[in-house]
């Protein structure tokens, strides 16, 4: 073959080759694009189709809210209703009693802001229905054997709080009386009004001084006797017991230092004074009753001084401020002696010129029982003669249910006067009973059964507790008494 066809043959089949390469590259690039332009029209078509289900959505949503939905209107609903919330969530806070100005803490109370001053308002009420069964104390005696009826025992109202601080507290507390006033309850058909007038008990104020040191000048019970320092709304049975009411100094005006430690507590008091309070101040043979009086009232004490010691061995101090102990109460032992001692005034007609009287209690609870004893011992020289006096006092209170809670108690006390003024006379009283606590203390029910072993004299019968005073020979009474208690 000619050398140059050869080469042009070659170059011709060459050419060719490169031909059909680029022919074969086209034809694979065209089907490549063609299947992205497929992809990428499913790829629409479902977007499409998300794009209509949420416009069907929002139809949807605008057709049952509205077409302002979320508009300005809107904005300020959702802000308001915010805040609504908001002052709810405050209002729940503010009752708790550190940040609120006015609600209930276990009492109604009022306070400033910032907590320096705060006023509790409490009140009490016993409705009583009280039978006594005493034999006539003469044939001819017009007395009713059974002597029965409803009333008012306590209707009080109490004021209390801090000013300018905690340090700084206050009382003022009275009572509408449920006789006629005067000393005793008298009886009001003798020319005294009806019962129902308001009598001022507390009114004081005390200041600490330093921690655990306090002093307070006033009106307040003298500190003396356990059973008169409780309330009558914390006491066991449906009233304290006639030995406490009988020897019990009660309420007085002067000055008074306390010490309140972990386990001691001490008060100390110079006052005007005190009295007895036999046959329910009906029969009084020493003191004089100084509370509300002024100054210059005559035959008030000379000077008189009231002390006591109280140890706790055992337990809280708040466990005894009442007489019982509910279930599930830490177990609390506690012990107090207290004395009193007055000389009365010099240059005046009174009863008596000297007056010592001393006591001594223990309490013990056990969270669902209580016990509880003390004894009293009471020495006068004065006008009416020398008189040794002595009562003793035991009381129990068993829970048998959380709620439920049987008690009992027994009294005994003698009375001797060295100038034979009055005849010896004893007393021995047992009484049982029981408490429904409907509502723990706040709203009670108590029932009890008292009756005397002997006869009670008119130096220890004390109507205002439904004991009326026998007669010499006759047999002994018995006492059913039944109160409602609410307490506020």
């Amino acid at each position: 073959m000619i050398p140059g066809m050869s080469r042009i043959l070659l170059t011709v089949i060459a050419v060719t080759a490169l031909a059909t390469r680029i022919v074969a590259a086209q034809d694979s690039s065209d089907a490549a694009l063609e299947r992205r332009l497929l992809e990428m029209a499913e790829r629409l078509e479902a977007l499409e189709s998300d794009n209509r289900a949420l416009r069907d959505k929002v139809v949807d949503l605008q057709a049952k809210t509205g077409e302002n939905w979320l508009d300005e209107t809107r904005a300020a609903e959702i802000r308001s209703l915010v805040q609504d919330v908001l002052a709810d969530a405050d209002g729940r806070a503010s009752l708790q009693s550190s940040g609120m100005t006015a609600g209930w803490d276990n009492g109604f109370f009022l306070s400033s802001p910032d907590g320096r001053f705060r006023l509790e308002i409490d009140g009490l009420l016993q409705f009583r229905w009280v039978m006594n069964v005493r034999e006539k104390q003469a044939p001819n005696d017009p007395t009713d054997k059974f002597r029965y009826g409803f009333e008012n025992t306590r209707t009080r109202l109490t004021f209390r709080g801090h000013v300018f601080g905690p340090s700084l507290t206050y009382m003022i507390r009275g009572n509408f009386s449920r006789g006629g006033g005067g000393v005793g309850d008298t009886n009001p058909r003798l020319g005294e009004p009806r019962g129902g007038n308001f009598q001022l008990l507390d009114a004081w104020f005390r200041a600490e001084l330093i921690e655990g040191w306090y002093l307070r000048a006033g009106q307040f019970k003298l500190p003396f006797n356990r059973e008169k320092l409780v309330s009558p709304a914390y006491q066991l049975m449906v009233d304290r017991s006639l030995v406490n009411e009988s020897l019990n100094i009660g309420y007085s005006q002067g000055i008074e230092l306390e010490y309140r430690g972990d386990w001691l507590g001490w008060r100390l008091a110079y006052s005007d004074g005190g009295a007895d309070n036999l046959g329910g101040g009906v029969a009084q043979i020493v003191g004089t009753t100084p509370a509300n009086t002024p100054w210059n009232t005559p035959d008030l004490a000379e000077y008189a001084f009231t002390s006591r010691l109280e140890f706790l061995i055992s337990g809280e101090w708040r466990q005894f401020q009442q007489m019982t102990s509910p279930p599930g109460d830490p177990f609390g032992l506690m012990v107090g002696v207290a004395g009193h001692y007055q000389r009365d005034e010099y240059g005046t007609t009174i009863a008596s010129s000297d007056w010592l009287i001393g006591t001594a209690d223990i309490s013990a609870m056990f969270g669902g029982l209580s016990v509880f004893g003390s004894f009293t011992y009471s020495y006068s020289d004065g006008n009416f003669g020398i008189f040794d006096i002595f009562g003793a006092v035991a009381q129990v209170g068993f829970y048998v249910t959380p709620k439920l809670e049987l008690t009992a108690r027994y009294e005994y006390g003698t009375i001797d006067s060295k100038r034979n003024v009055v005849t010896p006379t004893d007393l021995s009283v047992m009484t049982v009973g029981f408490n429904w606590y409907i509502d723990g203390q706040d709203l009670k029910l108590s029932f009890d059964f008292g009756f005397g072993f002997e006869d009670v004299s008119g130096l220890w019968g004390v109507e205002s507790l439904g004991w009326r005073p026998d007669g010499i020979d006759t047999r002994p009474q018995f006492v059913i008494r039944t109160q409602f208690q609410l307490l506020f």
